[in-house]
C-alpha cells in the first residue's frame, strides 16, 4: 500500500537532515502488551501494538512533528502484516538471512556519501513505512529465492526481439538528439572568497590578457600553456571546455553561454565576468545538433539521467549500449514485479492474520477499519 500524503512529502524532505532513530524493543511487560495482530503462515508472529506506537513516533520525529493521518497508519500496519508474512515466507523457502549480511548491505548502499537517512528517504518517496533493515531483509530474500526456483524465468523475461530493441530506439529518439555543443578553452580567475580590491586587480589582469589576444590571437596559446605550468601566473586555464545549447546551460552560466555562441571558431571573447569569476574564451570547435545513431558514444550528451549514469559506470558506451541497459533493466523490473506480486498474492491468502479490532482504535478511524475490513480479497482475515 503506497502513500502519497502531505505527510510522506514532508517526511521526504526532513528525513534528508535528521537522524534515524534506533529501533528499540518496547520494554513493557508481554504479558501487558496489547496484541494487535497474530501473523501465521509458518509460525506464529505477534504484532503489538505498541510497536505500531513506537514506529509512528519515529516516523513523526523524523518529520519534524507532522503527525501521519489515519489512512497513513493503515499502510504502516499493513506493510508491517506483510513483512512478517514475507520473513516466514523466507523459512518456508529454507532461506536464512543472518544480521551480518544485512548490516553488510545497508553499508554497501551508504556507499562513501550516502546516509541511512538518505536511504530511508528513498524508500519513502516509494511509499514504504518499513524501517530500512526490514527492507533490506526481505530484499535479500527475495534475491536468493529467484536465484533458486526463478533462474529459467528470469533468462526467458532478459531475451528481447530485434524490433523490440528498434522500437525502444525509436521511443528514445528524443532524449538522443544532441544539442548544439561549442568546445571552448579558457583563461579565467576564481573571485570566490576575493576581497574588492583583489576582483578588481584580477579584472585588470584579464582586461591586460584580452588587449594582448586581440592584437595578436596566437597569444592565447602562450597564456594557455603559462597558466597550467606557472603557478604564479595570477589566473587559471582550462584547456577544454563545453557547453551545450540548452536552456539549462543559458541559466547555469547565462555570460559566457551568451559569450560563447556569439562566437565563431577560432575567435576570441571579450572579458566575461559573472560573481564567482572573470574570464576570456575562445571557441575551438562548434558541433551542430544531430540525433545520435546507435554506435555512436552517449559521452557527447548533456549529463545526467541513464545516459549519464551509463557512462560514468562504462566510458565509451554507445547507445546500442544505452538501449540494451534500458530493456534490460525494463525487463527486470517488470519481472521482478511479477515475482512479487505471485509471492504475496500466495502468503497472504495461504497465511492467517487475525486483528484485535480493539487495538485498532488508538490508530485507525471508522473508515480506515473498514478498509482494512475489506482486505479479506486479499488476505486471509480474521476479527476478534
Amino acid at each position: 500500500m503506497k502513500i502519497r500524503t502531505a505527510f510522506a512529502l514532508v517526511l521526504l524532505a526532513s528525513v534528508l537532515s535528521a537522524p534515524i532513530a534506533a529501533q528499540g524493543a518496547a520494554s513493557t511487560p508481554l504479558s501487558t502488551r496489547k496484541i494487535l495482530a497474530k501473523v501465521n503462515l509458518v509460525s506464529s508472529e505477534i504484532l503489538y501494538a505498541d510497536e505500531i506506537t513506537t514506529a509512528i513516533a519515529e516516523l513523526e520525529k523524523l518529520a519534524k512533528g507532522q503527525k501521519m493521518s489515519s489512512k497513513d497508519k493503515l499502510s504502516l500496519i499493513v506493510q508491517k502484516i506483510d513483512d512478517a508474512l514475507f520473513k516466514q515466507f523466507g523459512s518456508r523457502e529454507a532461506i536464512k538471512v543472518a544480521d551480518t549480511e544485512i548490516a553488510q548491505r545497508i553499508s554497501d548502499m551508504k556507499g562513501q556519501s550516502a546516509t541511512e537517512a538518505m536511504i530511508q528517504a528513498s524508500l519513502i518517496s516509494q511509499g514504504i513505512l518499513i524501517d530500512v533493515k526490514s527492507y533490506v531483509r526481505e530484499d535479500i530474500i527475495f534475491s536468493r529465492y529467484v536465484m533458486a526456483k526463478k533462474q529459467d524465468e528470469l533468462k526467458a523475461a532478459g531475451k528481447y526481439e530485434v524490433q523490440e530493441f528498434l522500437k525502444a530506439y525509436d521511443d528514445m529518439k528524443f532524449n538522443l538528439r544532441r544539442p548544439d555543443l561549442l568546445r571552448f578553452s579558457m583563461i579565467f580567475v576564481n573571485l570566490q572568497g576575493m576581497s574588492d580590491a583583489e576582483k578588481k586587480k584580477a579584472g585588470e589582469l584579464m582586461q591586460s590578457i584580452s588587449k594582448q589576444v586581440k592584437v595578436n590571437a596566437n597569444r592565447f596559446d602562450e597564456f594557455l600553456v603559462k597558466g597550467l605550468v606557472d603557478q604564479d601566473a595570477g589566473y587559471a586555464t582550462a584547456p577544454s571546455g563545453t557547453i551545450y545549447k540548452t536552456q539549462d546551460s543559458k541559466k547555469q552560466n547565462p555570460a559566457i553561454y551568451e559569450a560563447a555562441f556569439s562566437l565563431k571558431e577560432g575567435q576570441v571573447s571579450d572579458v566575461i565576468a559573472d560573481e564567482t569569476r572573470i574570464c576570456i574564451i575562445r571557441a575551438t570547435e562548434f558541433i551542430p545538433e544531430r540525433l545520435l545513431g546507435l554506435t555512436d558514444r552517449i559521452d557527447t550528451l548533456p549529463a545526467g539521467g541513464t545516459a549519464g549514469y551509463l557512462q560514468s559506470i562504462s566510458p565509451g558506451a554507445t547507445v546500442l549500449d544505452l538501449i540494451a541497459y534500458e530493456i534490460r533493466n525494463a525487463k527486470s523490473e517488470a519481472f521482478s514485479k511479477k515475482i512479487r506480486n505471485e509471492i504475496f498474492d500466495d502468503i497472504r491468502k495461504k497465511g492467517s492474520v487475525k486483528i484485535t479490532l480493539s487495538s485498532l482504535s488508538p490508530f485507525l478511524d471508522q473508515a480506515e477499519i473498514d478498509s482494512l475490513k475489506a482486505m479479506k480479497g486479499q488476505y486471509n482475515l480474521s476479527f476478534e
